[in-house]
């Protein structure tokens, strides 16, 4: 069950930090994130920790993640993944830029994965629009920024999932929880540095796109009863594809 349980969590906190959970995600980035030009950058690096009640063998550190966040709204996400004795599973890339949408940079398979669109422009994020948000619960200090605490529970009520965002720092959830009655996910941050990145690459390899992560993600929509997100994710990867074709 342990294993089971690290594996769901571990897939998660992938989904996550690219495009939120997925019900954060249809909220947030649909809604919510900062209009770019008008936005600090920064350098976040996080951790997560994996709880399970009566595994000895926890909590443990499932993974490190450095998001290099630019001004224009582009950012860079290095993931390093690591097994329960602490040894180093992997390592994941993920870059986005506006406009082109968010990609991890599978190096062994040679391809973009396409995991989420990224528009140019949306509303900009405000401490009243959380403050409306019907999943507003309360505020709360995370490394001395302001977050607003967005309560998500899950389908069945056995659990839930609580976004911290920081409208200082582009609208990023910059803490994570993830719990139901078998373990607990834990992301925050443990260092936050202000300015532009610095000798960081924010260049995509000339590789192919590959959109079957975007395909499964619409499958699990449907699945989970969000027949509308997955429309609208449809009209994304038809678009993508007409483009593509013309």
């Amino acid at each position: 069950m342990g294993s089971f349980k690290s594996q769901k969590f571990r897939l998660l906190s992938i989904i996550v930090f690219l495009a939120g959970l997925l019900t954060l995600a249809f909220v947030l980035v649909r809604r919510y994130i900062i209009n770019a030009p008008f936005t600090p950058a920064f350098t976040i690096t996080s951790t997560e920790v994996l709880t399970i009640p009566g595994d000895p063998k926890t909590p443990f550190r499932q993974q490190t993640i450095v998001r290099y966040q630019k001004a224009s709204g582009d950012w860079k996400e290095v993931k390093t993944i690591y097994n329960p004795d602490g040894s180093v599973r992997g390592t994941t890339t993920n870059v986005a830029q506006a406009g082109r949408g968010v990609f991890q940079i599978d190096d062994a398979k040679r391809v973009l994965v396409f995991i989420s669109a990224m528009p140019q422009a949306v509303r900009p994020i405000t401490e009243e629009t959380l403050r409306k948000d019907p999943h507003f619960t309360r505020t709360e200090s995370v490394s001395g920024y302001l977050t607003y605490v967005l309560h998500f529970p899950d389908s069945t009520g056995s659990g839930y999932s609580d976004s911290y965002v920081a409208p200082s720092l582009q609208g990023l959830p910059i803490k994570m929880v993830d719990a139901d009655s078998q373990a607990t996910s834990v992301i925050e941050p443990l260092k936050i540095e202000m300015g532009e990145p610095q000798g960081v690459s924010f260049a995509f390899p000339d590789y192919p796109v590959s959109y079957d992560f975007y395909q499964k993600k619409i499958q699990a929509a449907e699945a989970a009863g969000h027949a509308q997100d997955a429309e609208r994710m449809r009209q994304v990867l038809r678009q993508r594809l007409d483009t593509k074709s013309q």
